[in-house]
C-alpha cells in the first residue's frame, strides 16, 4: 500500500508541515517537523503469510532488544542473507519507501533504525506510522503496536513519554507487509507532544556521521504529502481549562491517521471509550488519566474509519462497534463483543458500514440492521445476530439519501435515516419498515445526520445538521424539537438530556420543553459529549485531545 488517501471529510483535520530546516549546524538531523529522516534500513526479507499480516510482530528476526547495526553490516535473518543499508527520505515526504528499493512485496518483514544523539537527557515520545503492521522500540524496549493492514499515515500511534538519555539512543520501526510496497515514519516530539527539531542523527551505534557521500537520497517518486499537525499542547487550550474547567486528558491515548472521531460513555460504569481512525477502540477506567487499547491481542483487530459504538442496554459487557474502509476499502466493518472489549468478533462481512441497530427486545440479539457511509440505496440486515448480512436498500425508493443511520424496533420495524449529504440528486428522509424491510414509507422529510439516541423511555431521538428531531411511537411520527440543542443528544440521569448548540452544552429537565447552560462553552472544535455517571462530569473531544469537565 501507498500513503493512504485521507477521505475528503477528513481532509480539514490535517495541516501542511514542512520537512525542511535542519539545523544548520548538523547536517543530518530531525526536521523541522521533528521527522527523522535518515534511517539504517535492513533489506526485506520474505515471511510467510501469517507473519506478513501481523503475527511476526511476536517473533524476533534480529534481536530486538540488542539491534545495534552498522551500515553494510550483514546478516541472515529467516534463512535469508541480507544487509543493512543507509536511506534518506526525499524531500517532502515524511516515510521511507520499500517502493524506492525493491518495488512492490508480498509478506515481508524490515527493519528501520536511527541513532539519535543527545547533548542531555530528555523526556520525550514518538509519533510513528508504518504499511502495514508494525511495532516502534526506543533504546531495545518496545513502546507501542499494531496489527493489521493500513497506509503508512503519519502520526497513526504515539508512544508514552520516554526517558532519553544523554548520547546514543536508538529508535527502531519493525515493518511487517501484507502486500504493495511497505513504509514506515517517525518523529520526535517533546511532553507537550511539540516537534522536536534539529536532534543529531548518525549513521553507526558510536555516533558516528557517514562515511564518504554521506546519505544517499532515494528517490521514491512520492509526491509531497500533508502531514498532521501534532496534538496541541496545554498551553493552546481555552482560558476555561487554564481556570480549571475544561482538562486535556489525551495522556497516552494512542494516534490515528485523523486522530480520535468518537468517543461513549459505558453506560453506569466509570468507564468512557475513545473510537480512533485505523487504531481501534482505546478505555480508560481513570477519567482519561490513562488508557489501554482493548482487543489488542485479537487475531483480526479493528482498523477502521469509526462511526458507531451500540451498548446493550440489558449488559453494558456486550457492544457493538461499526466503521467504514478498514483493512482496505471494503474491510469488516461491524464488531461485538460479551467481555467489554477484552476481545471482539467480527460480525459477519458487512463492509464500508455506519451506524447500526438491535433488535433488543429478542433476547438473542439476531435481528440487527447497519446502514453504510455514503451509501445510497446500500442497507444490510442480518437474521442470525451478524453472521449473515442481506442487502435490501434496493427495495428503498430511488433518489433516497446515504443509508447511514439506522434503527431497530424489533423484528419487524426497522427505521433508516437516510441524508442526502453532498449529493444533489438525493433526499432527505426517514423511511419505516413493518415487515423486515420487505416494503418501505417515508415517515418524514427530516434528514437524520447523525446516529440515534435511544431513550430509556423508548423514544428516539435524532439529529439533523443544526437540530433535534424526535419520536414516541417507535418512528411512526416525527417532530422538531424546541429550544437551542442541535447536535450530539445523550441521556443524563434523573430522566435529564444533555445537547450540544455551537460549542455550548444544554441541559432540560422536562423533555426540551426548557434548557439551561451547563459548563463552560467547549475548547476549540469539538465533535461532540458524552457524559460518566459515575464521577457525574463530561467529556468531549477532537481529533487530537480528549477533554474532561472539572468546574462546578
Amino acid at each position: 500500500m501507498r500513503l493512504l488517501r485521507m477521505h475528503a471529510s477528513l481532509a480539514a483535520l490535517i495541516v501542511l508541515v514542512g520537512s525542511g530546516g535542519l539545523n544548520a549546524e548538523e547536517p543530518y538531523a530531525t526536521d523541522a517537523a521533528g521527522f527523522i529522516p535518515y534511517w539504517v534500513v535492513l533489506e526485506p526479507v520474505t515471511v510467510s503469510a501469517a507473519e506478513g499480516k501481523g503475527k511476526g510482530l511476536d517473533k524476533d528476526y534480529i534481536g530486538e532488544a540488542g539491534a545495534k547495526p552498522s551500515p553494510g553490516e550483514k546478516l541472515k535473518c529467516a534463512g535469508q542473507e541480507v544487509a543493512w543499508k543507509l536511506q534518506t527520505v526525499e524531500d517532502g515526504t515524511p516515510s521511507i519507501d520499500g517502493e524506492a528499493t525493491d518495488g512492490a512485496r508480498l509478506y515481508i518483514v524490515t527493519y528501520l533504525v536511527a541513532y539519535l544523539v543527545l547533548e542531555k537527557d530528555m523526556d520525550l515520545s514518538v509519533l510513528w506510522g508504518t504499511d502495514d503492521s508494525g511495532a516502534v522500540f526506543v533504546n531495545g524496549k518496545e513502546a507501542g503496536r499494531f496489527a493489521g493492514g493500513r497506509g503508512c499515515v503519519p502520526d497513526s500511534g504515539l508512544t508514552e513519554k520516554i526517558s532519553f538519555k544523554k548520547g546514543v539512543n536508538v529508535v527502531m520501526l519493525k515493518v511487517l507487509n501484507e502486500s504493495g510496497n511497505w513504509a514506515g515514519c517517525a518523529r520526535i516530539v517533546d511532553a507537550d507532544n511539540a516537534p522536536v527539531a534539529g536532534l543529531r542523527l548518525a549513521a553507526t551505534p558510536e555516533g558516528k556521521a557517514p562515511e564518504g557521500a554521506g546519505w544517499p537520497v532515494v528517490k521514491t517518486g512520492q509526491k509531497p504529502v500533508k502531514l498532521p499537525a501534532p496534538p496541541r499542547k496545554p498551553a493552546e487550550n481555552t482560558a476555561a481549562n487554564a481556570a480549571g474547567g475544561w482538562k486535556n486528558v489525551r495522556g497516552n491515548l494512542g494516534g490515528g491517521s485523523a486522530g480520535l472521531v468518537l468517543m461513549s460513555a459505558v453506560p453506569e460504569k466509570d468507564e468512557v471509550l475513545a473510537y480512533l481512525n485505523q487504531n481501534g477502540i482505546w478505555s480508560s477506567a481513570s477519567g482519561g488519566d490513562s488508557w489501554i487499547k482493548l482487543g489488542a491481542g485479537d487475531d483480526e483487530p479493528i482498523s477502521n474509519l469509526p462511526h458507531h459504538i451500540l451498548f446493550d442496554p440489558k449488559d453494558a459487557h456486550r457492544f457493538w462497534s461499526s466503521g467504514a474502509y478498514g483493512s482496505g476499502i471494503w474491510g469488516p466493518g461491524v464488531f461485538m463483543t460479551k467481555d467489554g472489549g477484552k476481545t471482539f468478533q467480527r460480525q459477519g462481512y458487512a463492509g464500508h458500514t455506519a451506524g447500526i441497530g438491535v433488535d433488543f427486545a429478542d433476547p438473542e440479539r439476531k435481528t440487527q440492521l447497519v446502514g453504510t457511509h455514503e451509501g445510497a440505496r446500500r442497507l444490510y440486515l442480518s437474521k442470525d445476530g451478524g453472521q449473515k448480512w442481506f442487502n435490501i436498500g434496493k427495495r428503498l425508493p430511488q433518489g433516497s439519501g446515504f443509508c447511514h443511520s439506522v434503527i431497530v424496533a424489533d423484528a419487524a420495524t426497522l427505521l433508516v435515516g437516510c441524508w442526502k449529504g453532498w449529493n444533489p440528486h438525493l433526499s432527505d428522509g426517514i423511511y419505516r419498515s413493518e415487515d423486515a424491510g420487505e416494503t418501505w414509507t417515508k415517515v418524514s422529510d427530516f434528514g437524520p445526520s447523525a446516529n440515534p439516541l435511544l431513550l430509556k423511555n423508548g423514544g428516539y431521538i435524532w439529529s439533523c445538521s443544526n437540530f433535534l428531531i424526535q419520536s414516541s411511537d417507535k418512528g411512526k411520527t416525527w417532530k422538531k424539537m424546541d429550544g437551542p440543542a442541535e447536535s450530539s443528544p445523550i441521556e443524563l440521569p434523573e430522566d435529564k438530556l444533555a445537547a450540544l448548540a455551537k460549542d455550548q452544552i444544554y441541559v432540560t429537565a422536562d423533555a426540551g420543553k426548557t434548557w439551561e447552560k451547563t459548563c463552560e462553552p467547549l475548547p476549540d472544535k469539538c465533535a461532540g459529549i458524552v457524559y460518566n455517571s459515575v464521577r457525574k462530569t463530561f467529556f468531549t473531544w477532537r481529533a487530537d485531545a480528549v477533554y474532561r469537565w472539572e468546574g462546578k
